[in-house]
């Protein structure tokens, strides 16, 4: 039988209680005192990563570190002012997803216990974009004539972007006969 959550510094009593169809037999009561467990470890967050960009609602995740009995989830827009939006739980989930964010420049961390005191992550940051910017074509200009068969095109970079699909129509900005990008 493997116990778990046992506190330091207590003593314990435990005996075997045997039975069958013909009856029971007790073991002799016996006694055992737990040694400190030591703090828990620091847990290590794993994403979003730190400082990392990105376009979501991200659920954050994390693994705990040896010790951990209960644990809380601070989270907020000024890194020395988190709010506690998971209060201290002792059922030892790994994630939390947030909701409704505006972008923005976010921190978050963990902070885990036990009957030995506390430990605390780092605070981590992440930056929360929105929808890109509009972008805007280069070259060749609107309406130019004369382009050669092997042309390059290039449009001004768009902020909040992590990627561009280029789309090509022949004949009408209607009929799409190409697309590429990724």
């Amino acid at each position: 039988y493997q116990t778990n959550n046992l506190k330091p510094y207590t003593t314990y009593y435990w005996y075997v209680v045997a039975t069958n169809d013909e009856g029971s037999a007790e073991s002799a009561k016996y006694s055992f005192t737990t040694s400190n467990f030591g703090a828990p470890g620091i847990p290590t967050l794993v994403y979003p990563e730190n400082n990392a960009t990105i376009d979501e609602n991200p659920n954050l995740s994390w693994n705990f570190g040896e010790y951990t009995e209960q644990y809380q989830v601070l989270f907020g827009t000024d890194s020395d002012n988190l709010e506690e939006v998971q209060e201290w739980t002792s059922t030892l989930a790994t994630s939390y997803q947030t909701n409704n964010l505006a972008v923005g420049d976010y921190f978050w961390k963990i902070v885990v216990k036990n009957y030995v005191g506390e430990t605390s992550s780092e605070v981590y940051s992440f930056t929360k974009v929105g929808a890109p910017d509009n972008v805007t074509p280069i070259s060749p200009v609107h309406g130019e004539t004369g382009v050669s068969h092997k042309v390059t095109l290039t449009w001004e970079f768009a902020p909040n972007t992590t990627h561009y699909r280029v789309l090509l129509a022949e004949g009408t900005p209607d009929g799409l006969a190409y697309e590429a990008g990724g």
